[in-house]
């Protein structure tokens, strides 16, 4: 699976997640907030990418990294 390919299943899991408790408010924030995620990872495979994809896929990944603390965002409270 490409860098790309994982920005989009990632963006796909994080909108298709159901956060109706505290206890999967955590295992959301875990999974995608907190310290070792599976961003974090993403953001690691930037290196692999090729030199003329690095701006495209840094704003891809950025945006997928929105995405996913402004539903943390939206379950907190």
């Amino acid at each position: 699976m490409t860098a790309e390919e994982k920005i989009e299943a990632f963006k796909k899991e994080i909108e298709a997640f159901s956060i109706s408790n505290d206890e999967e408010l955590e295992k959301y924030r875990l999974r995608f907030i907190g310290r070792k995620n599976v961003l974090g990872d993403l953001f690691g495979e930037m290196r692999n990418v090729a030199p003329e994809n690095r701006k495209s896929f840094g704003i891809a990944l950025n945006e997928l990294k929105t995405l996913a603390e402004d539903k943390f965002k939206g379950s907190v409270g």
